[in-house]
């Protein structure tokens, strides 16, 4: 069982920064859509940033989870 949280925790680090790294390209691509894409573009940028922002939850979520299994294995 250790070792399957250890590879947990592993894989969960390791996504953790691309995942960063395209939360902030998307978030450029969101605001330019926002706010050079007219009426249609300013829908889209507004529906981007809405998923964008359930993204970042998962990624900090995957983060908190990681945090608490080092707190499970150092027992």
């Amino acid at each position: 069982m250790q070792g399957v949280i250890s590879t947990l925790i592993n894989f969960l680090g390791l996504i953790q920064m691309p995942a960063w790294a395209f939360c902030a390209v998307m978030l450029c691509m969101a605001g330019y859509n926002f706010f050079a894409g007219g009426q249609e573009g300013r829908e889209k940028g507004k529906r981007n940033i809405t998923w964008l922002l359930v993204g970042l939850v998962i990624v900090l979520g995957a983060g908190a989870l990681r945090d608490s299994l080092r707190g499970v294995v150092a027992f």
